[in-house]
């Protein structure tokens, strides 16, 4: 996350500036009558700035890559970590039913032996969710 942030502050910075050197270019340097000419005296100056901008384009694009990668990044951990979970509750729900299932499937005694598994399956579901969310 802070990885993204700084990166789209670059962007922000990048683009900024981009703008700055356009507009630059345009009102300072340019003819006012077709802005892709230079006023006369005003040539290096004018392709100064148009340097600039396209530099600055040049790392605009790179930057929007950079931060597409980090948002890709970040969407892989957080889909790692939610099929991390759900394998975590299969298997305890796997686990704890198993139990559940023979104490019902035998007839247990009495339906408090049955309430007691599926009271402990739940407890043991909710144990197992608290510890795949750490």
């Amino acid at each position: 996350m802070e990885k993204t942030q700084k990166l789209e502050a670059a962007w922000w910075w990048a683009r900024n500036a981009r703008l700055a050197a356009l507009r630059q270019k345009r009102e300072e340097h340019g003819d006012p009558h077709n802005p892709l000419r230079a006023l006369p005296g005003h040539e290096a100056e004018f392709e100064a700035a148009t340097e600039l901008a396209q530099s600055m384009g040049v790392i605009l694009g790179a930057l929007e890559r950079e931060i597409a990668r980090a948002r890709g990044e970040a969407v892989k951990r957080k889909a790692l970590q939610l099929r991390d979970m759900a394998l975590a509750f299969g298997l305890a729900s796997l686990a704890t039913l198993g139990i559940a299932a023979v104490f019902i499937t035998v007839g247990a005694p009495d339906p408090i032996t049955q309430a007691s598994a599926v009271i402990g399956t739940s407890l043991s579901l909710g144990w197992a969710l608290k510890i795949a969310w750490k």
